[in-house]
């Protein structure tokens, strides 16, 4: 059975992930692996970003996500975003990427953010149908404004919602409505 937890939990993963991470992203933006390596380092928290969560099969690292502070193409206002999210190829379509995006979202609630973002190219379909939403073409940080991607962004708690009812409704299946209650509801 796969497991989420925090990477800070589980540091006999680190390497294995700071590769999984240097061959997506990481080394086409200039990174060394010992630099991948030592951002991920950094990722070691349970009680503030940036915090890195690990997918595990018993001990076995399958998967890995951050939450991290990012700006928001539109506002330059520095948001929690997604970031990093990676399932090895043997380990996909298994529902693994649903886990590591759902803790996240649980894991932005319980740190009492509003909402959460993310960039991503190609994968809008995967992400709206856990409920986030296109906001905007924008270039990512790091990425040398190399491309255009998609800038998505998913409510997480509302001022009127309780903490604890957030976080329960994260962690139900969630359908794609973009007129859901939790896509309506303002940021605090």
């Amino acid at each position: 059975m796969v497991t989420i937890d925090y990477l800070a939990d589980h540091p006999a993963a680190l390497a294995r992930a700071a590769v999984w991470l240097h061959r997506q992203w990481l080394g086409e933006w200039g990174y060394s692996r010992r630099q991948a390596a030592h951002e991920l380092r950094g990722r070691l928290s349970r009680v503030r970003l940036p915090l890195a969560l690990v997918a595990l099969d018993g001990e076995r690292p399958v998967g890995i996500a951050s939450l991290v502070e990012l700006e928001r193409p539109d506002t330059a206002v520095r948001v929690c975003c997604l970031s990093g999210v990676y399932v090895p190829p043997a380990w996909r379509r298994r529902g693994i990427g649903r886990l590591l995006c759902r803790r996240a979202a649980a894991e932005a609630a319980r740190l009492q953010f509003a909402s959460i973002g993310l960039f991503t190219q190609g994968l809008e379909m995967f992400y709206a149908e856990m409920g986030w939403r296109r906001v905007m073409d924008a270039v990512p940080p790091k990425s040398g404004e190399r491309e255009v991607v998609a800038f998505m962004e998913l409510i997480v708690s509302c001022g009127r919602t309780s903490q604890a009812r957030a976080l329960a409704t994260l962690l139900e299946p969630v359908k794609p409505d973009f007129r859901s209650k939790r896509q309506s509801c303002k940021p605090r």
